[in-house]
This record gives structure tokens, C-alpha cells and sequence, in this order.
């Protein structure tokens, strides 16, 4: 199969999947937060970044989280993981240990 239909098939599997809602109410959570705290591990660090790059392009207040120059995280912030598996530990169990 060709590498190029492959990751397009790919792409559109996804978004296809992809509640159309959900876009909408990340959008509405974004607007509305103070400042936005992204964060990734491995490959998904990668796609973090990309996602923090883009939103700081569009204007919202961005930081990584894990760099030196973050900030702490305070009410009304939104913290945003990226995980392809969806648990990895390092990411998820800040959010639940944090007392904001």
C-alpha cells in the first residue's frame, strides 16, 4: 500500500471517529481559560509541542509543561495531555494531585 494513502486513510479514520461536539467545547475551554499548560511524553511530547506551537501562533497564552520557565498552574488554567495510550503516569497523575 502506498505510504502517502496510508497516512490519509489513517487521518481520516480518525476524524471521522472524532465527536464533532468535542472539537467545539475544547475550542469554547481554550477561549475561556487564563492560560493553557500542555504536555506530552515521547512521540506525543512531539505533538504536544505542535499543538502548544500552534495555539501561541494563534494568540492564547501557552506554556510545556516540564520546562524550566513554566509557570505554576493556578485556577482557571486548562491543562491539556497528550498520550497515545491515555495512561501514562507521569502526565495523568498531576492533574489528580494538584489542589487548585
Amino acid at each position: 500500500m502506498d505510504t502517502q494513502k496510508l497516512i490519509v486513510d489513517k487521518i481520516t479514520e480518525v476524524l471521522d471517529s472524532t465527536d464533532k461536539n468535542q472539537s467545539a467545547e475544547l475550542k469554547k475551554l481554550i477561549d475561556q481559560c487564563r492560560h493553557i499548560f500542555v504536555a506530552g511524553a515521547g512521540r506525543s511530547k512531539l505533538v504536544s509541542s505542535f499543538l502548544a506551537m500552534r495555539l501561541v501562533h494563534c494568540g492564547y497564552n501557552v506554556s510545556m509543561v516540564g520546562e524550566i520557565v513554566t509557570p505554576a498552574l493556578k485556577e482557571g488554567d486548562l491543562y491539556i495531555v497528550i498520550s497515545g495510550s491515555g495512561g501514562t503516569k507521569t502526565l495523568t497523575s498531576y492533574p489528580r494531585n494538584c489542589k487548585i
